[in-house]
């Protein structure tokens, strides 16, 4: 679940989901918005500021975050350098 903060709304807050079925559909996703940025393109319609990648990685979380969401206290302290006896 995340939440935005927008003046202009109601309530000044939006909520919203994003789920995915499998990694299949993740991968399937990406030819689709590649394939649509492609047929834009060849009519023309091209931007100087959008192009796929952006459209995934505005996902991306903070390296921080990705951590201390997804890493184990051992691997994190790994990444971070402070486990000196692995180096």
């Amino acid at each position: 679940y995340g939440s935005i903060t927008i003046s202009s709304y109601a309530t000044g807050q939006i909520g919203f989901l994003m789920c995915r079925k499998s990694e299949h559909d993740l991968i399937s996703h990406k030819k689709l918005v590649q394939n649509r940025y492609d047929r834009m393109v060849e009519r023309g319609l091209e931007t100087s500021y959008y192009h796929p990648k952006l459209q995934e990685s505005c996902f991306d979380l903070p390296l921080w975050v990705e951590k201390s969401i997804y890493v184990s206290d051992d691997e994190s302290n790994f990444l971070s350098g402070s486990n000196k006896e692995e180096l």
